[in-house]
């Protein structure tokens, strides 16, 4: 009777056992730390080449992308620019549909350029360096257009714009930076106004063709009506024509009187760091290391709690994952062994049954 039991209960030892190790298993895997994947950098990437001409000899602003693997700019626009920028016959030729020399020739003279310039810079005296550059401004025949001084926990800033012929640009970049004890930054930008001046210049040429054929119908008008239409339609012509000349002599004056932009700041003395004296700290007595039962006390909970902990990791990991797992295995594993085991002890009984009769 007693082995039966045994036998009975056998298959639930291995299946106990299984889910043990399942959760054993399950807790171990848990601990193992994950190593986040970082996603790649995207290759696909454009790299951008920013040259910014800032020499008083040459003014170029020129962006090249270039992609990313490659061996040269998307577009290469082949350009010939003539140095200096002291006065307004800088050109730039481009070699696509270029013509004869005449008809070149012809185009350079016509073109305009706007040139400014614009700086920032350390000083050791904002006010006497305005005089200077204002004395310097009306000598060469230009003017002030800005000066703004300000004081603020006494120190120094000013703010001042000037206008100088273009053809004395590149003095007046020379004659300001003298006064710079250290130049933060400084740039020299120029616009091509001429395709905005020819456009100008040929609705100027239509609007005076049409005030003078209104003229020429308004002496033939007879009536007060006609006489009073075209009046009004003169008076509209004539503001246009107006609006576009002050617009072409802005564009011609600023092409002629080059703005100077002067950002100053004071310099400030140079501050005392004070020095910190050290003082003597008496350093602690170091602890004695010997055998201490409350250490060993301390250490040996810390054991207990881990060891519990675990534990409990391993009966959760078994119940939640072992459990399910080992049902599945397990029960048709169990229906299998009994169904073989029946058949078994059948065969063996029934052999028992015939060596009896014989």
């Amino acid at each position: 009777m007693k082995r039966t039991i045994i036998s009975a209960i056998r298959p639930l030892y291995w299946g106990v056992f299984a889910v043990l190790i399942i959760g054993v298993i399950g807790f171990v895997s848990a601990q193992v730390p994950t190593q986040a994947t970082e996603p790649a950098a995207n290759t696909n990437l454009l790299s951008t080449l920013q040259v910014v001409g800032t020499s008083p000899a040459l003014d170029i602003n020129l962006t090249v992308v270039f992609p990313q693997g490659t061996q040269g700019p998307l577009i290469m626009l082949p350009m010939t620019m003539t140095r200096g920028y002291g006065d307004t016959s800088d050109r730039v030729v481009s070699p696509i549909n270029a013509g004869s020399n005449e008809q070149r020739q012809k185009a350079l003279q016509q073109r305009l350029v706007v040139k400014n310039a614009d700086l920032s810079m350390i000083v050791v005296n904002p006010q006497e360096s305005v005089n200077r550059i204002t004395a310097w401004a009306e000598e060469n025949g230009g003017w002030i257009v800005e000066s703004n001084v300000v004081v603020y926990n006494d120190v120094q800033q000013a703010v001042m714009a000037i206008r100088v012929p273009a053809a004395e640009l590149n003095n007046a970049f020379i004659a300001v930076k003298r006064e710079a004890k250290k130049m933060l930054t400084e740039a020299i930008t120029g616009a091509d106004v001429t395709a905005e001046y020819a456009d100008a210049q040929s609705q100027l040429t239509n609007l005076e063709s049409a005030e003078s054929q209104l003229r020429a119908i308004m002496e033939k008008a007879t009536t007060t009506q006609d006489v009073l239409t075209v009046y009004g339609q003169l008076t509209s012509i004539r503001g246009q024509i107006e609006q576009i000349k002050g617009r072409m002599q802005l564009l011609e004056q600023s092409a002629a009187y080059s703005l100077v932009k002067v950002t100053l700041q004071m310099e400030l003395p140079p501050t005392l760091t004070p020095t910190i004296t050290p003082t003597w700290t008496p350093s602690p007595t170091p602890e004695p290391k010997g055998w201490r039962i409350e250490r060993v006390a301390t250490q040996a909970g810390d054991a207990l709690v881990s060891i519990f902990q675990t534990l409990i990791g391993v009966l959760v990991w078994a119940l939640v994952v072992g459990v399910p797992v080992a049902l599945v295995f397990f029960i048709p594993a169990l229906v299998i062994y009994r169904v073989t085991r029946r058949r078994r002890d059948t065969n063996a009984a029934a052999g028992s049954q015939d060596e009896s009769h014989s």
